[in-house]
């Protein structure tokens, strides 16, 4: 009988998590270029063994300035 990683579900809930985070706080867009174009990404991988994707980059706007901010006082 195979064994399977007991962290497994945890490590999907916590990857699950921290995308949900970065796309309830920021809005991802293309990059511009200087003309405020657009520049379309085109994905590349290094070889078939790597499933690393290179050269990748986008736009990062906080989606709302009250994302950032902290309820409460902190100093009290």
């Amino acid at each position: 009988m195979d064994r399977i990683c007991p962290g497994r579900h945890f490590g999907l809930a916590a990857v699950y998590m921290n995308v949900a985070s970065a796309l309830h706080v920021f809005d991802f867009s293309p990059p511009v270029d200087v003309h405020g174009r657009e520049i379309r990404i085109e994905p590349r991988m290094p070889g078939t063994d790597e499933p690393k994707t290179l050269g990748v980059q986008s736009s990062r706007v906080p989606s709302a300035p009250s994302s950032f901010e902290v309820p409460g006082d902190l100093d009290a």
